[in-house]
């Protein structure tokens, strides 16, 4: 946290929000501090779990909830003396008295917690695109949500995937291993857009291969109970649904403590994760820093504040360099065909996906079309 010696250090520390971030800032400070009171605020039920085994857990790969599991409050403080509140939301930092206001989302109660030094960790929340249903659509960014989405998948035979990114990809293919019939619909013109075009297409053949029908250039206009319905007007029937197509960093709290957010929406932090304040510090989805290597994250509708799908800006002409660390990270499959206004079509994409190489549908194209041709 960028302090050196345990006399610098805070004598409390609260951090909102657990999982990767927050339990990494949590566990490496009692390290360098042992007498420091530390604090989590967990508004989810859990506070350490493997988010990445969740696709293969609906899928059965992983047959024990319990593995995902990593680490429970109890265990956490009896290694490390650290004191985890779960199911409880942080609503408010005042800045002026250095407090937290906390609100424990099952009892209703509310209080305030004080704090030397605060981290922030609030993560992602899954972005819903603006189409009718999608509220009734599944989602899969924590323990709670894969519970839902297994209990939908107990009596479901068919399944689509909206978003063709690295959850979608994983989750579909996890739905077919357990049995569903499961469609995988992209609106663009590839799957997993953060590759190159060569990179992107054996996965659309294999995919195939294995029994999943993938649609590309198939952009969603309604969900239904039945399924779902595409811009040209046919339909898919399913007996669920679940989007994938992006998150957007959860930054309320930071704007409305004033503190100082970037160009591109997160909270701005220097090489130590120090915000503008110099008691505050934010790691993970929400921390913004200044990238040499020419990406960056910019808001749909040019919003600061985190009311948007974050898109990834094309590299400037002739740049080949592709950055694998992204401040927000971007998890976003860039499914959804959105575009600030006054832009014209196609000319915010990534070059891969605006390259125009792949003009045959989805629904004609064959699990042995040849793998196109690098764009110039």
């Amino acid at each position: 946290m960028g302090m050196t010696s345990a006399t610098s250090l805070p004598h409390t520390v609260v951090i909102i929000g657990g999982v990767a971030g927050g339990m990494s800032a949590a566990t490496r400070l009692r390290r360098i501090h042992e007498s420091a009171e530390i604090i989590v605020i967990e508004r989810g039920g859990a506070v350490s779990f493997a988010n990445c085994g969740l696709p293969y857990h609906v899928g059965g790969v992983i047959p024990h909830r319990g593995s995902l599991v990593l680490q429970q409050p109890e265990q956490l403080k009896k290694r490390f003396n650290i004191d985890v509140h779960l199911r409880t939301e942080a609503t408010a930092i005042n800045r002026d008295a250095k407090t937290v206001s906390v609100t424990n989302r099952e009892t209703g109660e509310s209080r305030d917690i004080a704090y030397d030094a605060l981290v922030l960790s609030p993560g992602s929340t899954p972005f819903r695109p603006p189409i009718p249903g999608v509220e009734d659509a599944h989602v899969l960014w924590n323990l709670d949500d894969m519970d839902r989405l297994m209990a939908a998948a107990e009596t479901a035979k068919s399944a689509i995937v909206v978003g063709g990114g690295f959850i979608g990809l994983e989750l579909a293919e996890n739905l077919v291993h357990r049995g569903i019939t499961t469609t995988l619909v992209e609106a663009l013109p590839q799957l997993m857009p953060t590759l190159d075009v060569e990179m992107a297409w054996p996965l659309v053949e294999r995919a195939r291969f294995r029994g999943l029908d993938v649609r590309l250039q198939a952009q969603v206009q309604a969900i239904t109970d039945a399924g779902v319905t595409l811009a040209d007007g046919s339909t898919i029937d399913a007996d669920m649904t679940v989007v994938a197509v992006g998150a957007r960093p959860n930054i309320e709290l930071a704007v409305e403590a004033g503190l100082e957010m970037g160009e591109a929406g997160g909270v701005v932090v220097d090489d130590q994760q120090r915000t503008s304040d110099p008691h505050i510090w934010a790691v993970g989805d929400v921390a913004q820093k200044k990238r040499p290597d020419g990406f960056s994250l910019v808001p749909w509708r040019g919003s600061p504040t985190g009311t948007a799908v974050w898109l990834l800006t094309p590299l400037p002409a002739g740049q080949r360099k592709r950055s694998r660390r992204l401040e927000p990270r971007l998890w976003a499959s860039l499914a959804w065909p959105l575009r600030p206004p006054d832009t014209p079509s196609g000319s915010w994409l990534p070059k891969a996906a605006r390259c125009g190489l792949f003009t045959p549908t989805p629904s004609t194209t064959p699990a042995t079309t040849p793998m196109p041709s690098r764009w110039h």
